[in-house]
């Protein structure tokens, strides 16, 4: 006979194939990544529109969801602007997650928005059904969790198993919404921004809202990533809120980002002051912003304390400046 195996015997370590076979899948994952870099670099990326102005289409959650829960002020409009981290959260890279690990990072994320009851939501990083983080729509997934009634997703790299950009939540429609992929700054993958325009609550009146991810590695791409985002909306009449990762500081020497605001009569909240408006805090630096037009009084701006990705969200919130006068 054959001795009886011992009933609490521990359990065997997984065979090294399986974990080879992770691991050839991963290699083989960034091998992509950095094909879709070389095709970038080389202009001939297939399945990327650099430069134009794209139409696209908002989606509409309403049936899904309870979108009464979420109660703003009526007033004001209330705005997060957050780099989601392809939902990583704090981790080093999302393809080293596993797709339970990226839904309860959203999930915290989730939280925060439930928590701040915004009426529109900037996200950067925010990726669709991509091979690195889940393979799931992370737009929609938040959407939904959160309440948000509406939510446009443009894909500035799509392609060989990845889709990923800026996108916009909101609680009432995103109209006329558009993308623009900058063009290719390799060794950096693309960077782009997407507009809608929005009825300010309780109002027929109309706001371009716009969420953008710039270039995080040379100054020069930034200024010229600005320069094509002035050409846009010089010659755009509405009212004007640009939010989003722009990479780089008011007081940065080059001065790229105040020129832009300046060039559109744009303004922000204490763009000189650093203390306690950080929103990278790897490299304590001030890298995400809310710039509003003349139209608009700040009358709240504070960076999120809760720790739900690599950059902290800003919350800011806007009434019309005429508003005093009536």
């Amino acid at each position: 006979m054959s001795p009886a195996t011992p009933p609490h015997a521990p359990p065997s370590a997984p065979p090294r194939p399986k974990r080879r076979r992770r691991w050839l899948r991963r290699m083989s994952l960034l091998g992509v990544v950095f094909a879709v870099t070389a095709g970038s670099a080389a202009g001939t990326s297939p399945f990327l529109l650099h430069g134009a102005t794209e139409s696209m289409s908002a989606r509409d959650h309403t049936a899904e969801l309870n979108v009464a829960a979420l109660q703003p002020p009526a007033d004001r409009l209330r705005l997060v602007s957050l780099n989601v981290a392809h939902g990583r959260g704090n981790g080093f890279h999302q393809l080293l997650q596993r797709r339970s690990t990226i839904e309860k990072n959203l999930d915290a994320i989730s939280a925060v928005l439930a928590r701040e009851a915004p009426h529109l939501v900037g996200l950067q990083e925010a990726d669709g059904p991509s091979r690195w983080s889940g393979r799931f729509d992370h737009v929609a997934y938040l959407a939904r969790a959160s309440g948000f009634g509406y939510s446009a997703r443009a894909s500035h790299v799509q392609g060989v198993g990845l889709s990923y950009g800026t996108a916009f939540l909101a609680t009432a429609p995103l109209r006329d919404s558009r993308q623009v992929t900058f063009r290719p700054s390799p060794p950096t993958l693309p960077k782009g921004f997407m507009f809608s325009t929005v009825r300010w609550p309780g109002s027929q009146r109309e706001v371009d809202v716009v969420s953008v991810h710039l270039d995080f590695a040379r100054q020069a791409v930034r200024r010229r990533q600005l320069e094509r985002m002035r050409q846009e909306f010089e010659v755009r009449e509405r009212p004007l809120i640009v939010m989003g990762d722009f990479n780089c500081q008011w007081v940065d020497k080059d001065a790229s980002l105040r020129s832009f605001a300046e060039s559109l009569g744009l303004s922000t909240y204490e763009p000189e002051t650093q203390e306690g408006l950080v929103t990278f805090p790897g490299l304590t630096r001030r890298l995400d912003w809310v710039l509003v037009s003349p139209e608009f009084e700040i009358v709240r701006y504070e960076v999120l304390a809760d720790e739900v990705s690599d950059h902290r969200g800003v919350l800011a919130e806007l009434r019309w400046a005429d508003a005093q006068k009536k």
